[in-house]
């Protein structure tokens, strides 16, 4: 390319200096006599003049060819800069990932970026998604998770700045944000807290620990390792509302309670009171 760039510059010399030549021999025409070159003879067309018109395009084309490899030498260090960029990404994206060649150019790193970020995104909503939520209804939990972390973040943050941390402010501001976390459970439905609840990590399931002999559950059949789904038709998912619920109503009272065996669930009766069991707590994934 530099010597096509060369043999043109001098290809356009010859033509203007011939230009030059053929004007300063022809007579005037405009009714005064044209000016002979200065610095050489004035009947000797070919002299110094001319020497000084070809060192200027020379030097012209010089100045041409030191910016073009300038150029060329700054597009090869950004072509270097963006294929470290490129491999950069997809480390982060994980082990195997594809990276675009460099000399796409500006649109391959724009796609690179816009790719890291939906997978960034999708990352975030990986454990809602696991849960059983379909895309959209993931993306409005985790919004609503979100916020709640933020509530929390900004509590804390007061209580820090004010110096009321460990006092009982502090547990009532935190207190009021769990209330509205277990407010999602009416607003998402009993199956979608379940898929929330797994999402965020915590325990979904209250599972028998322990069998207490001659107590109303294992009269009813209850076996350790069975999962209790619901008590008088309350949907549980901890173990304090397990307690709470048995304590509710009529004591003695017959009581349905749902649970789960080995992937089956069933239904036993138990008169409403202590049940004579040891709970733990499990985070199964719903629907399993």
């Amino acid at each position: 390319m530099r010597t096509l760039l060369y043999a043109g510059l001098v290809l356009a010399a010859g033509v203007a200096i011939g230009a030059i030549t053929r004007g300063l021999s022809k007579p005037a025409t405009l009714g005064f006599a044209a000016a002979p070159p200065t610095g050489g003879d004035a009947g000797d067309p070919s002299g110094t003049e001319y020497a000084r018109i070809i060192d200027g395009l020379s030097a012209t084309l010089q100045l041409e060819v030191a910016e073009r490899q300038r150029l060329e030498d700054q597009i090869e260090t950004m072509g270097g800069q963006i294929g470290k960029l490129q491999r950069e990404l997809a480390e982060l994206r994980g082990p195997g990932a594809a990276v675009p060649s460099a000399a796409r150019g500006p649109q391959a790193m724009s796609q690179v970026l816009e790719d890291a970020e939906a997978d960034m995104t999708n990352d975030a909503l990986a454990p809602f998604l696991d849960a059983g939520f379909d895309p959209a209804r993931a993306e409005y939990v985790k919004q609503l998770q979100d916020d709640l972390q933020l509530q929390r973040l900004y509590v804390r943050d007061q209580a820090e700045r004010e110096g009321w941390i460990r006092s009982p402010r502090y547990r009532d501001a935190m207190q009021s944000i769990q209330q509205r976390e277990e407010g999602l459970r009416q607003e998402l439905g009993e199956d979608d807290y379940d898929r929330y609840l797994y999402s965020i990590g915590r325990p979904n399931r209250v599972v028998v620990g322990d069998v207490l002999a001659n107590g109303p559950a294992q009269q009813a059949g209850i076996q350790v390792g069975d999962s209790i789904l619901s008590y008088g038709g309350e949907r549980i998912f901890e173990a304090g509302s397990l307690v709470s619920a048995t304590r509710d109503g009529t004591s003695g009272m017959s009581t349905a309670i749902e649970i789960e065996r080995d992937g089956q669930t069933q239904v036993v009766y138990v008169p409403r009171g202590p049940l004579g069991i040891n709970l733990r707590v499990a985070r199964v994934t719903p629907g399993d």
